[in-house]
């Protein structure tokens, strides 16, 4: 074989490594992504249910997770529920899911909308960043001495009401009476929380199941964490003003 047909005779095997080569990367980057998306696909296996606040509105939604589509960038989640018919393609979501002490914060928009193509769901895009986060950013404060009544109401209950055991910007703690583990489960909505802090603030929104316990000391009680869920903004402020106050009182109040 002369020297130009050896030359001639080499893009062969160097295009097939060359493709061998992309596709490697191509498997690497598939291998990433899935990764990265790992979280949502256990989401969508386990069937768990996802907070859905939509735009600047302080309304809370729930829906599911129905497939994660890697190749497209796509997540489709199922129809928000308390169901609405404002959402639009572009919108922008914000999905959580809270987890032994972590949550997932998902910052998306809309895409697509399932009746376009004669299906159920809405497409949205699969954020950059998917990752775990401590959900507790806020300094807790615990009440000493003082005794401050909250009100709480589980989904499909009658209101009950227990002893606030500390609080902070983003949530409290509260001991009621009794044991109420058959009327909660983690991640419920409580459709009302109502409490009155140092007889100047009054605090009145939903809440959301975080965490629970029986206690059989001093009295048999059951321990309920609750994030707020749709606290106004200015009402955020005011509380987080009244707790550095009292923060100043050490036989008020004390830092957790």
């Amino acid at each position: 074989m002369g020297f130009f047909q050896r030359l001639l005779g080499k893009p062969e095997p160097f295009l097939l490594q060359a493709d061998e080569q992309t596709e490697q990367i191509k498997s690497g980057i598939q291998l990433k992504n899935l990764n990265a998306c790992l979280p949502l696909i256990q989401l969508q296996q386990s069937h768990q249910l996802l907070e859905v606040k939509w735009g600047s509105s302080s309304r809370v939604y729930q829906t599911l997770i129905l497939a994660v589509d890697i190749q497209r960038g796509l997540i489709w989640i199922d129809e928000l529920f308390p169901q609405q018919y404002a959402l639009d393609i572009g919108d922008s979501l914000t999905l959580r899911h809270h987890h032994k002490g972590e949550e997932l914060v998902l910052e998306t928009h809309v895409v697509a909308m399932g009746d376009q193509f004669g299906t159920q769901g809405i497409a949205i895009t699969i954020p950059e960043q998917i990752q775990w986060q401590p959900r507790r950013h806020q300094t807790r404060f615990a009440l000493g001495g003082a005794s401050t009544l909250v009100k709480i109401r589980p989904l499909g209950e009658e209101a009950t009401y227990g002893k606030l055991q500390d609080i902070s910007t983003g949530g409290f703690s509260v001991t009621v009476s009794g044991n109420l583990l058959g009327k909660l489960s983690h991640g419920a909505l409580l459709p009302l929380c109502e409490l009155t802090l140092d007889d100047q603030i009054q605090l009145r929104c939903k809440g959301r199941v975080c965490a629970f316990r029986m206690q059989r000391e001093p009295f048999r009680s059951t321990r309920i964490c609750v994030q707020f869920v749709d606290l106004p903004e200015k009402m955020r402020i005011e509380l987080m003003n009244c707790l550095n106050r009292l923060n100043n009182h050490p036989q008020e109040l004390e830092v957790a």
